[in-house]
């Protein structure tokens, strides 16, 4: 019985009677508990109606009068993943989290326990997401969308290994439409970098190393001489510019590569390396590192 009343005998032999509620739960990770309590109103329905607001809390995740604690909502738990992800990404990505959890995931499920998040909820998300027209008037690309559903799975998949819920709800991704991509061709490469050579002169060492090269503008940003071996035609690619962050970090992947110097590449490095000083190779009229946002600018002059 879950609500019975207990006699016993107190050491000088008084008799007591109580009644009590006896409640077995289970708990989101799957731990089983007994919880027996004195019943606050000592008669049959009320130790009833006591028992039932016990299961109620329980079902909530509202109970404190166990050790357990209550499954966090996705707001509590944000700051802790937040801080267990600054283990493993980098600042400028951890940033990205936590700007799309404030934006988007927040608003959206925040005051909701993580074993509440089911997977009706997630698709209710994914279907206004898609319906939201932004200030441009342009709705929000399914690529954007499969960001958050990412991001909320990878805190799922946390708190399940910290044993916080018992399941990790199924999230189902949006089809990509595949962007297109309008890359130069040989010719109009050439072209490019005459009309750099006229129109942009300082910057044309600059543009011939990234286009022989591929290096993202963080990366040419970074770039320093340590990196370029010019007698074996070489450079390796070891730190970006964060914008964000304001600082050098390594690279996208943190990993090092290491490429092979085109000719042209060599010879716009040569007059580059004549031209400053420093440990940086491409650098702006006061020797520091040149506004990474002038690339686009330049590119859209020429």
């Amino acid at each position: 019985m879950s609500v019975r009343k207990r006699t016993w005998r107190d050491q000088h032999g008084r008799q007591h009677q109580k009644w009590m509620v006896h409640v077995e739960h289970t708990w989101p990770d799957g731990r089983k508990q007994t919880i027996r309590k004195i019943s606050p109103a000592q008669t049959k329905r009320g130790a009833e109606a006591y028992e039932r607001e016990v299961r109620k809390q329980l079902v909530s995740g509202t109970w404190e009068g166990g050790s357990k604690k209550a499954t966090p909502t996705l707001a509590e738990f944000t700051e802790e993943f937040l801080a267990y992800q600054a283990t493993l990404n980098k600042p400028g990505v951890v940033d990205g989290k936590r700007t799309m959890l404030r934006l988007h995931l927040l608003p959206a499920f925040g005051k909701r326990r993580l074993d509440q998040i089911d997977e009706r909820a997630i698709d209710a998300y994914t279907v206004k997401k898609l319906e939201y027209v932004t200030r441009r008037g342009t709705p929000i690309e399914p690529a954007t969308v499969n960001q958050h559903l990412k991001l909320l799975g990878r805190m799922f998949r946390v708190a399940h290994k910290w044993k916080l819920i018992r399941e990790v709800p199924g999230i189902t991704l949006l089809k990509e439409r595949k962007a297109d991509f309008d890359f130069l061709d040989f010719e109009e490469a050439e072209a490019f970098l005459a009309g750099t050579l006229e129109h942009r002169p300082q910057w044309h060492p600059y543009m011939v190393v990234a286009i022989r090269t591929g290096l993202r503008v963080g990366e040419m940003v970074g770039l320093r001489w340590r990196d370029i071996d010019l007698d074996r035609g070489r450079l390796k690619v070891q730190q970006s510019w964060s914008r964000k962050q304001k600082v050098f970090s390594t690279t996208k992947n943190d990993k090092i590569r290491e490429l092979p110097l085109t000719w042209d590449a060599m010879d716009a490095l040569r007059t580059q390396r004549a031209a400053v000083a420093g440990d940086l190779v491409f650098v702006d009229e006061h020797g520091e590192h040149f506004d990474d946002r002038a690339t686009g600018y330049v590119i859209e002059k020429i």
